[in-house]
């Protein structure tokens, strides 16, 4: 069981609508850059299909980007500035925190539908929005702040992964704490140099600093997350290597098809909440691997057969409207991707496939250039 999913419901049944008060600055930022607006220029609208809610889900770091945009340029400061810059006028900056936050708040809006704040299990955002030493001039001068650098980071230890899986290999029980110190130390590191803190940002948008961070390092009777995705990955390419062997008439696709997310033998399991992050990204990776990540929702179109209605699920104000349940999208429909999983692990699995998607090229380079 994922613990830290328990931490919080999701939000909203209709769809987001940024208000009049703020419309025309995402308007007037996103008609000055083309690529952007004909990417995300739907988000100003009164109405989305669900195609446009899972691009929100998937490219949300981007549309935080949007939001930080806006904010440099109501503050008056230019694309290029400098920390300089921020210095120079770091009261007046400071003085139009909650101003500001509004853009961040409309992203977080368009992703979870509802901002829920527990005081006592902060998220990150709550953070950046209410704590004393989260200052709007920090955030422009640490912007990466606003993305989920634990997803980057993630995205880029499995694209490495794939391309040498030396560590999968050798694994065994000192083996591993190694791996997973060094997987750790990446984490840390990208947190820290890009942030400023630890890391915190979570599986989904809406989870909170503390549960991510148990999550991360000592869960409730699992090992730490590195630690159970090698042991999760190398479980699940012994069981590939098993289908393949005995495959009879089918086909390599058919026997991935086939394993990737049955993380039981009676087939699929509503919710995947008896699967861990590790187990799950561990199938992330396998689908990555064999080349069938592009679409992660080929792999749920079939509906689960232990599905529960909709109808009664307890999430139904924070996911969208029951209208949107039959629209077919990505091969699939929403309800049938619901009789899954919810929609933290939906958001997860999509965000970290459009990462691995978007960094695959740099990430490559940087290895090629590291082996020279």
């Amino acid at each position: 069981m994922k613990a830290s999913k328990a931490s919080k419901q999701r939000g909203g049944a209709d769809w987001y609508r940024i208000p009049d008060s703020r419309t025309s600055d995402w308007n007037t930022y996103l008609d000055a850059h083309p690529d952007l607006k004909a990417k995300f220029g739907f988000i100003t609208g009164d109405t989305r299909t669900v195609e446009q809610h899972l691009q929100i889900l998937e490219c949300q770091d981007e549309l935080f980007a949007i939001a930080r945009g806006i904010i440099v340029s109501k503050l008056g400061l230019t694309e290029s500035y400098t920390s300089q810059d921020v210095v120079n006028n770091v009261t007046d900056i400071n003085a139009k925190r909650a101003e500001m936050m509004e853009y961040i708040n409309d992203v977080e809006t368009l992703v979870n539908f509802k901002i829920t704040t527990d005081p006592t299990n902060k998220t990150k955002l709550d953070q950046i929005r209410g704590d004393a030493d989260e200052t709007l001039s920090t955030l422009l001068i640490f912007p990466d702040r606003l993305k989920n650098v634990f997803i980057q980071s993630l995205a880029s230890i499995l694209i490495v992964l794939k391309q040498d899986e030396t560590v999968l290999k050798q694994s065994n029980n000192n083996t591993i704490d190694i791996t997973n110190s060094q997987y750790m130390s990446h984490v840390y590191g990208s947190a820290y140099v890009q942030t400023a803190f630890k890391p915190r940002d979570g599986f989904f948008l809406a989870e909170s600093a503390q549960g991510f961070a148990k999550e991360l390092e000592a869960p409730d009777e699992r090992p730490p997350f590195f630690k159970e995705l090698i042991t999760e990955i190398n479980t699940l390419n012994e069981a590939v290597v098993t289908d393949l062997t005995n495959k009879d008439d089918k086909t390599d696709e058919e026997i991935f098809m086939n394993r990737i997310f049955r993380v039981r033998g009676d087939g699929c399991l509503r919710n995947l909440e008896e699967a861990s992050w590790a187990t799950i990204t561990a199938h992330v990776f396998q689908a990555y691997k064999h080349g069938l990540q592009d679409n992660i929702l080929t792999f749920f179109a079939e509906e689960c057969s232990r599905s529960e209605t909709l109808a009664t699920d307890k999430a139904r104000n924070f996911i969208p409207a029951g209208t949107s349940d039959e629209e077919e999208v990505r091969g699939t429909t929403y309800k049938r991707i619901r009789s899954w999983m919810g929609d933290e692990t939906l958001q997860f699995m999509l965000h970290l496939c459009y990462t691995i998607k978007q960094n695959e090229t740099e990430v490559l380079a940087t290895m090629g250039a590291s082996s020279a």
